[in-house]
């Protein structure tokens, strides 16, 4: 028998919540980066040419492109961990005044500051799942960029 089942409930429906959110900012950022790479590619398009046709093979294309990618996501997934960690740790400390809606939060026996705190944990799954939506989000524009025909890329103006 619990004793809040209210709180049960609550802690269900925000677990619901927080996967349909994360589903739609991973979602986003699959496109963002599938957008970036390719413009990437096509913007590049002479110079990947170019090294396909001077006898540069197409899994060494493929891993150049991968690269690029895997480089630039650890990048964002450091900076973003960093930026996160530092806002936590000062909200976590000073609080965030909720005061607009604090009926709301005392109908609920809740106080209208709220102290957020988010285990290392949690914190880290989510930044595995960032950096493992970057990658298979390369594939794509990878796979096009192996898709180019040499000629047809030298003959492009960009």
């Amino acid at each position: 028998m619990e004793l809040a089942p209210d709180a049960g409930m609550m802690s269900e429906y925000m677990y619901i919540y927080y996967v349909i959110i994360m589903g739609f900012i991973l979602f986003a950022l699959a496109f963002g980066i599938i957008n970036t790479m390719l413009m990437a590619i096509l913007e590049r398009g002479k110079e990947t040419g170019m090294l396909m046709a001077i006898g540069m093979n197409k899994s060494k294309v493929f891993k150049m492109i991968m690269l690029e990618t895997v480089f630039l996501t650890m990048v964002g997934a450091v900076v973003g961990m960093a930026v996160g960690w530092i806002l936590i740790t000062i909200t976590g400390k000073t609080g965030i005044d909720f005061s607009s809606v604090e009926e709301g939060f005392e109908a609920l026996g809740w106080s209208s500051v709220v102290y957020p705190n988010i285990p290392a944990g949690f914190f880290f799954g989510v930044t595995l799942m960032v950096v493992l939506t970057g990658i298979t989000a390369s594939l794509l524009p990878a796979r096009k960029a192996l898709r180019m025909n040499p000629v047809e890329a030298l003959r492009t103006d960009n």
